[in-house]
């Protein structure tokens, strides 16, 4: 049996596609075209195929979204409005799923009559906008939400897009913002009904804490008045109770996940043991040096313009090369600053001011011989003349930064860590696409683009002076 807002969808819908004046001929067209509500499994759908990644701390701290990692590849098809889907051309007595709900949205989107073949496209029908919101739906099996309810999920994160973006560049911010919100609102549904049979009275009692913690923290942070909590909220679209309400979801599904698959997931420490000999890399640091270089090359010396310098060329430049850094040498053990010696004598181009180089680790060097003398020296040590192919130099170790190793009694828990993760991770994906292969989720073609027009409208260049108090009234995830 549909819930109450599912029925109340479907009759909305049903009044959109019919309100308009057409033919008898036009107004069967539009009948034939809606979702059919009482035999989902033959909905020739588009498969909104998810989700983003999921991690081990993912299902245990609170309110982060549980969705699978391989699915997160994978886009929502794009249709044309009137192209019937791939599955509807192979079973034409398949009913299809309508390319646009009946109604405009900005920009001018064709209504669903006018992609009907044979009919004379009728001009757009303008509708008032809560109309236009409640005209575009998701359906995940016999769960139905809304622009509205996606708008909501993600108003905070769209409040915090930069308010003085061009609209272009906002419009792609809040695309990508509702898209992620819609892969984890769709991955989220799948789960809830067996979620919601299948968890104690014991958890539910602990969920019902929690959001009464949430509450309170909410109140508490929105200076201790529930009515300024109302008022914050309101400015960025949202409600107390959908703010509770999108939070106990998270819950749910996280606590579900836990008592799912933890017991599935083990960890001993030969596991530990051949992770950390497998990828010591990641538990050390390399050494590392900052470098400050008085260089000058023999090309500083060769005359303007030379491409294929005689031999009596190169030894005049390297004669001179050789007098300036010797000059450059007597300046540093006279006390002369080294970087200013390095500004003063350096020759030739792309010397950076002093000298300075930052911290790089062996390997990051041009010249072997430098580098080799870089690191041999100590923290301030400065080197004799160095004579490499391209000319002469000078190095001063002007910070060293000695390399290190974590050893392995203090890695097993970062290492205990990333493999529960992983493990997770796994059955948390083969989970989701055995829901997949046997879920309706059908995803009308206008429902991002209508949610990405309200939110333009909504949170573009839209005042910014409550912000502060709008993030402090979003529940802490």
């Amino acid at each position: 049996m549909l819930s109450s807002r599912a029925i109340a969808v479907f009759a909305l819908a049903g009044t959109l596609a019919g309100c308009a004046d057409q033919d008898p001929a036009a107004r069967q067209a539009q009948r034939d075209r809606r979702i059919p509500i009482t035999r989902p499994k033959e909905v020739a759908a588009r498969p909104v195929t998810l989700a983003p990644a999921v991690t081990a701390e993912s299902a245990t701290l609170p309110g982060a979204s549980v969705v699978p990692r391989e699915l997160k590849k994978l886009a929502p098809t794009a249709s044309r409005p009137g192209t019937r889907p791939a599955a509807a051309r192979t079973a034409p007595s398949t009913p299809t799923t309508p390319a646009e709900l009946q109604g405009t949205r900005p920009q001018g989107t064709q209504t669903a009559a006018a992609a009907v073949p044979g009919k004379v496209a009728e001009p757009p029908r303008v509708l008032h906008r809560p109309e236009a919101i409640e005209g575009a739906f998701v359906q995940v099996n016999s769960q139905f939400f809304t622009v509205e309810d996606l708008l909501q999920a993600a108003c905070f994160e769209l409040d915090e897009i930069p308010k003085n973006l061009l609209e272009q560049a906002f419009r792609a911010r809040a695309e990508k913002t509702l898209s992620e919100e819609l892969r984890h609102r769709v991955a989220q549904e799948m789960v809830l009904p067996e979620a919601r049979k299948l968890l104690s009275e014991e958890q539910k009692k602990q969920i019902d804490a929690e959001i009464d913690a949430t509450l309170r923290d909410m109140i508490a942070r929105a200076g201790g008045s529930r009515k300024k909590l109302e008022e914050n909220l309101a400015a960025v679209g949202t409600t107390v109770q959908a703010v509770l309400e999108g939070q106990r979801n998270r819950l749910t599904v996280q606590a579900f996940m836990r008592w799912k698959f933890a017991p599935s997931v083990h960890v001993n420490r030969r596991m530990l043991w051949d992770y950390y000999c497998a990828n010591r890399q990641e538990f050390s640091s390399p050494a590392k040096v900052a470098a400050q270089i008085v260089a000058v090359p023999f090309s500083a010396f060769l005359p303007a313009g030379e491409s294929k310098p005689s031999e009596a060329e190169l030894k005049a430049a390297r004669a001179k090369a050789r007098q300036r850094i010797d000059q450059a040498e007597q300046a540093i053990k006279q006390g002369e600053d080294f970087g200013r010696v390095a500004d003063r004598l350096s020759a030739g181009t792309g010397n950076p001011p002093g000298g300075i180089w930052p911290l790089m680790p062996a390997g990051s060097f041009r010249q072997e011989a430098i580098e080799a003398e870089a690191f041999k020296l100590p923290e301030g040590g400065v080197s004799p003349v160095v004579e490499t192919d391209t000319g002469f130099h000078i190095v001063k170790a002007r910070q060293v930064q000695p390399g290190s190793a974590t050893p392995f009694e203090e890695a097993q828990a970062e290492i205990e860590r990333l493999l529960r993760e992983r493990q997770f991770s796994k059955l948390y994906d083969d989970y989701y696409l055995r829901l997949m292969k046997g879920a309706t989720i059908v995803q009308p073609g206008n429902f991002l683009p209508l949610a990405v027009d309200q939110a333009v409208q909504r949170f573009w260049r839209k005042g910014s002076g409550a912000g502060a108090e709008q993030a402090q009234s979003r529940p802490l995830r």
